[in-house]
């Protein structure tokens, strides 16, 4: 290769040292291009005729790409690299899932053929899209820079993309043997689709990396599980790091991508591979980045348990403290740069760390300790899946929880009569609704709300004593950190399960339901694990809701409204670029003169009370427990 990158062998030599838990890397992650003297004198493409040509026209991105990085910075460790994804996670494209190329990113839909046992086809569109990609690019490229490697993912992250995030998470509770047989199918593809796409990118033994800009001298990849952050330590033991444990032995340099606090928990266990090269920290949304003082513990953990770290959109002003307190031995710098003179600061102080001899820390501990004003417990929510997940520690998953335990939990009305069900293996088991809905059993709820109405009890009062007080309370032990998604989820299916038998009765009843909500995702954002918790909340605790997906333009919101009269719209976006969109459906409900018939709340990980108010919405929550607390505010029953 002879690249546009001038000290290229001085930042191969830096990338060296740190996978081997020694010295500094300077880089940042993709790149900027104002200021910079081009390379080479290369014209942009034309603007793509479409989001389709922007995304999935192998040559138009080739053109685009050899623009891109002739235009780009390369000082300091900042790396020669077109940057060739397909998504985050494309290995669930190759997988059967579905493209959709969105303004900012590309969307991977749920395979609408999906089956559970998970096969490889060579000639998926998909798969020979990745490799006509990286081919054309490398083409394109004539050795001035590297063909980054797609990040395909892996594991529990390409199931949900490919199956459903709300589905892979019951099936921890569910079909946890066929979910392990799974992740075993998808790791045994995953080393057969990255062994092709690694033989067109590398160059020799070499390669670089599209997420993080990264360079090795041998195979490398970035590992994660994101969807972690909404399961216990144990499931993660059990679906999780056995898989990464195998991509760790089978690639030579590995990074995992540790995103969010709620996943802080799962650090030990990844502590435990000891082929694990480095691991990377995303604070998430609403949380100091890389170089706050609040993540040195964190980093000191990581670097004494013999792992390198990465540190994210650190600023100037946060270097010097971050080098002083984790010292200068294993320490990857994704900084936050805007042009060549913040550079140039930088690799001055960088350079003076470089000279001095590595600080050693001691780490004793077993808890990973924050600084912050305010008291925070261990592990707090991943603010990146709509900040529903609060507080979450403890080991308790899937258990039961005992009458005596709660007999001061339920709303009085209706006496708790336990009902006799059989269970599967015909051993007679007593549990009441309550607990039945706590535990997350469809069957024994059915039965128990049965029994309770051929014992004489009024549907409305089986629903205000036992159901929604049932709902109430798994949504504090979620609150409290005592139940995981999974629970919840299992809790809303038991809930549902025993309210069909209901609602034949309650039709036409004035006091059937605390009030009615139409639920929804914003237009141009496709997340919905926050949105269906909510829902699910919702509904467990008395509400009627109609939940119209995502991806909701204002037009949807408003017909749903004329159509179904709620009390409430509730609307959710996941990013920034959605959020505020929030605002023109509230301004389509005004034009419509239908904002003054309906109160709307607003909530997800960029949202904030401030924003909320701003925008004129009526309600905000952070988290699904809190969301009934103000829909009912918001109904007068509370």
């Amino acid at each position: 290769m002879n690249t546009w990158k001038p000290n290229l062998e001085e930042t191969k030599h830096h990338y060296i040292d740190w996978w081997n838990h020694k010295g500094i890397v300077l880089n940042m992650w993709e790149h900027f291009q104002t200021g910079v003297k081009p390379h080479a004198e290369v014209q942009a493409p034309p603007t793509p005729k479409s989001l389709d040509q922007k995304w999935f026209d192998p040559k138009w991105r080739a053109d685009y790409l050899d623009w891109y990085v002739a235009h780009s910075s390369l000082m300091a460790d900042m790396l020669p690299v077109a940057n060739t994804q397909l998504g985050p996670g494309s290995l669930a494209a190759i997988l059967g899932g579905v493209f959709e190329g969105g303004e900012d990113t590309i969307w991977i839909h749920p395979d609408p053929a999906y089956t559970d046992d998970i096969t490889f086809d060579p000639q998926h569109p998909n798969f020979l899209l990745h490799k006509e990609l990286l081919r054309t690019v490398k083409e394109k490229a004539n050795g001035n820079y590297y063909v980054g490697m797609p990040d395909l993912m892996e594991g529990l992250d390409v199931l949900a993309a490919i199956k459903g995030t709300d589905k892979v998470l019951l099936d921890t509770v569910i079909q946890p043997d066929v979910l392990e047989h799974q992740m075993q199918q998808i790791n045994d593809i995953y080393f057969r689709v990255y062994d092709e796409l690694y033989d067109i990118v590398r160059e020799g033994d070499e390669m670089a990396f599209c997420y993080f800009s990264s360079w090795a001298p041998g195979r490398m990849s970035k590992l994660q599980s994101d969807i972690s952050t909404m399961i216990s330590e144990a499931d993660y033991r059990r679906f999780v790091q056995p898989f990464i444990r195998e991509q760790c032995q089978k690639i030579d340099y590995t990074l995992y991508h540790l995103d969010g606090v709620g996943a802080m928990r799962h650090l030990p266990a990844l502590l435990e591979i000891e082929e694990l090269n480095a691991i990377q920290w995303t604070p998430g949304v609403g949380e100091p980045q890389g170089g706050s003082p609040k993540w040195y513990d964190l980093y000191r953990r990581i670097l004494n348990g013999g792992k390198s770290i990465m540190a994210c959109w650190v600023t100037i002003d946060e270097l010097r403290p971050l080098l002083d307190n984790i010292g200068t031995d294993g320490v990857h710098l994704e900084m936050d740069f805007h042009n060549e003179a913040e550079v140039e600061e930088a690799m001055k102080i960088v350079d003076e760390y470089r000279e001095r001899p590595g600080i050693a820390h001691e780490y004793t501990d077993d808890v990973i300790r924050i600084d912050t004003p305010a008291p925070l417990r261990p592990f707090e929510a991943n603010l990146e899946i709509n900040r529903i997940i609060s507080k979450i520690e403890g080991d308790e998953e899937r258990r039961p929880i005992s009458s005596q335990r709660l007999k001061t939990s339920r709303i009085p009305g209706v006496p708790v009569k336990p009902s006799v069900i059989q269970a599967k293996d015909d051993t007679p088991v007593t549990m009441s609704v309550f607990d039945a809905i706590v535990a997350g059993n469809g069957d024994a709820a059915t039965a128990a709300t049965r029994k309770a109405l051929d014992d004489g009890h009024k549907p409305q009062d089986i629903i205000n004593g036992q159901m929604i007080s049932a709902m109430s309370e798994v949504g504090q032990r979620f609150q409290d950190g005592k139940a995981y998604v999974p629970q919840l989820l299992m809790a809303g299916r038991a809930m549902k399960s025993a309210l069909e038998l209901l609602k034949p009765m309650l039709s036409g009843t004035k006091s059937a339901t605390v009030g009615k909500v139409v639920i929804g995702t914003v237009k141009g954002d496709l997340h919905d694990i926050g949105k269906n918790l909510v829902a699910s909340m919702l509904e467990g605790c008395g509400f009627e809701v109609i939940n119209i997906g995502i991806d909701v333009p204002a037009s949807d919101f408003v017909d749903a409204i004329r159509e179904n009269e709620p009390d409430i719209l509730c609307m959710s976006a996941l990013l920034t670029t959605t959020m505020t969109y929030m605002k023109d459906v509230i301004s389509a409900l005004e034009e419509e003169g239908i904002r003054d018939k309906v109160k709307v709340m607003v909530g997800g990980a960029p949202v904030s009370q401030h924003f909320a108010e701003e925008i004129g919405a009526d309600g905000y929550s952070d988290n699904a427990n809190s969301a009934v607390k103000v829909a009912r505010k918001l109904v007068g029953a509370e």
